[in-house]
């Protein structure tokens, strides 16, 4: 068993990590544990994993939450906000991000936002900590660390509007920061990612990793040659995944918990004019289960992503997959047309299906490009950032490409929004105004 699965009581961790040969009624804050306390090897690997449960959390959902607005997670919220999920139930919160009409105020993203600065400053203290142990260098922990960091830069680049400020703690001090635009947000994860690349230790997971998200960084700057080159030494076979255990709820798979076992969450068809086909294509990367109609506004036709059919279905975050698909892309911008073909057939035989065939224009390519991104990468919060670059690099109309016109049930309309805005709270950032951010512009 890899480093990287081997189960950690986290908890315990912290408590021998605070120990200091006292009675136990000595302790005066006993859940309440410092940065400075936690030291050593048995320090570091204890926020190495409390990290991982972070990031995962953020990116994923908790899977303890029963509970609305909670740390849904950004498969979730990007999902709704695109074509591959449909809201099938009533709370305004959820409704609005399906209708792109989300308000500054709105509790479930001011969650995930915060939630996704948590993982991001705690990426950073595990390196910290891991840099400090004497085989810092021979440990593949202190580069993964490091791409956690960097992929919540990433993240925050593609789902949130420019205008994101980044504040950062010290001994329980906050250092307000100021707002950075889109452009700048993923510079920054660049930059993660190139540090991160020799801190790896060579170790291949941890390396392809940086390989690909490095890629899919590049593709959202607009450099493409460069992204085909940083995924090309991916295996095609190559799978990063955030793993996910029935052991306790919040370990489970969050989406499990709202498509499966509730009417929180669908599968999307054709969704307002522009979706794609994700239910009745018959594509074996998004099979579909239908669930009836859904037990809350008792309309709404369910459909249930049969891949997250369990609690410990894993949700994948980088893969080989998407290396060939970021290569494709690569072919395609420099008119190399045979190549880009070659390299989506290639990522389509992963999967077991039949090549594609050249559509013979520009457009058709394009958009069977993004279209093998969609299925190839469905629910796992790649949608939204591809919605947006085809506004940003193709000129893309966004009423053209995100689902737009009548909503599907209480005769609403879909607004304009094409990102996740700052939430309110962040006012209270004297460095941050709300028109730092603007959520309808890619």
């Amino acid at each position: 068993m890899s480093y990287r699965n081997r189960p950690l009581a986290v908890a315990g961790l912290l408590l021998l990590a605070t120990g200091c040969g006292g009675g136990l009624l000595d302790v005066q804050n006993p859940d309440v544990t410092k940065p400075t306390d936690v030291k050593g090897e048995t320090g570091a690997a204890a926020l190495y994993q409390g990290a991982r449960s972070e990031f995962i959390g953020a990116h994923d959902g908790d899977g303890s939450a029963t509970a609305l607005p909670a740390s849904i997670g950004l498969v979730y919220l990007t999902g709704l906000l695109t074509d591959e999920f449909l809201f099938p139930a009533t709370p305004p919160d959820l409704i609005s991000i399906d209708r792109r009409d989300i308000q500054r105020t709105n509790g479930t993203v001011g969650t995930a936002y915060l939630v996704l600065h948590r993982a991001r400053i705690a990426a950073g203290r595990a390196a910290t900590a891991l840099a400090a142990l004497p085989n810092a260098s021979r440990d593949p922990r202190l580069g993964e660390s490091l791409a956690l960091e960097a992929m919540t830069y990433l993240l925050f680049g593609e789902a949130f509007c420019g205008g994101v400020p980044f504040s950062s703690v010290s001994d329980g001090v906050i250092t307000p920061g100021s707002s950075i635009s889109t452009v700048q947000m993923l510079t920054e994860a660049l930059n993660r990612f190139d540090a991160a690349l020799p801190k790896a230790a060579g170790d291949p997971e941890i390396v392809n990793f940086i390989r690909v998200a490095k890629g899919r960084t590049l593709l959202n700057l607009g450099r493409f040659s460069e992204a085909g080159a940083a995924a090309a030494a991916v295996p095609t076979s190559y799978r990063y995944e955030n793993a996910h255990s029935t052991a306790d709820p919040r370990s489970g798979n969050n989406i499990k918990n709202l498509m499966w076992d509730t009417y929180f969450l669908s599968m999307s068809n054709n969704e307002g004019t522009n979706g794609l086909d994700f239910v009745t294509a018959g594509d074996r990367r998004v099979e579909a289960v239908p669930g009836g109609v859904s037990q809350f506004d008792l309309e709404t036709q369910v459909y249930r992503f049969k891949s997250y059919e369990s609690g410990a279905a894993p949700i994948l975050l980088v893969s080989g997959v998407e290396a060939r698909l970021i290569e494709a892309e690569a072919a395609l911008q420099a008119g190399n047309v045979g190549g880009w073909l070659a390299k989506i057939n290639s990522a389509r035989a992963e999967a077991g299906l039949d090549p594609e065939v050249d559509p013979g224009t520009a457009a058709g390519r394009v958009f069977l490009l993004f279209r093998e991104r969609a299925f190839a990468l469905y629910g796992t919060a790649h949608r939204l950032g591809d919605l947006r670059r085809l506004v940003r690099q193709y000129s893309r109309g966004a009423e053209t490409v995100f689902p737009t016109g009548a909503y599907h049930k209480d005769n609403l309309v879909r607004a304009t929004q094409v990102a996740l805005p700052v939430p309110q709270t962040e006012e209270n950032n004297t460095n941050y105004k709300a028109s730092d951010c603007d959520p309808t512009k890619a």
